[in-house]
């Protein structure tokens, strides 16, 4: 009976008392990757919401790529931007530290930052450089939303 000891009472040859160990903090949790379904999802609706740019610049405003491609891609960016700054805001990497919101604003600063790389990377491989040029690089604007996407 003598042998048995209490809780935390040192054992022999052993002149410390274990404490307990304290319980480690908790780490943030990464936020869960969204599923497949929901990635399939979020393309899908970018796909038709490019469909549907496209169709609108074509029967609406009787434009297309070849006879007058700023126009259009003015019209695509138009659209397009909005649905892929809300999309991929639902989807954002932390959603307990980044609100909704911020990732919205975070988007319409990405879509500028995004245009001025796609520009500068267009000129680097000999895209018209001027006030004719500039006016004409709304192309730049629509490839931004990729890169404002990849930022939220």
């Amino acid at each position: 009976m003598e042998k048995k000891r209490k809780k935390n009472q040192p054992g022999e040859g052993n002149d410390t008392v274990s404490s307990p160990s304290p319980s480690p903090s908790p780490s943030p949790s990464p936020s869960p990757s969204p599923s497949p379904w929901q990635a399939f999802l979020v393309h899908l609706i970018c796909g038709l919401g490019l469909a549907s740019a496209l169709w609108i610049a074509h029967k609406v405003y009787s434009t297309n790529l070849i006879s007058d491609p700023s126009q259009t891609l003015r019209l695509i960016w138009i659209i397009e931007a909005p649905i892929v700054i809300l999309l991929f805001s639902i989807f954002r990497k932390n959603p307990k530290e980044c609100s909704y919101w911020k990732a919205v604003g975070r988007g319409l600063l990405g879509l500028p930052a995004g245009a001025v790389v796609n520009a500068l990377g267009a000129i680097a491989l000999g895209a018209p450089v001027g006030v004719k040029g500039s006016s004409e690089c709304a192309w730049s604007y629509c490839f931004g939303s990729t890169f404002s996407a990849s930022i939220s």
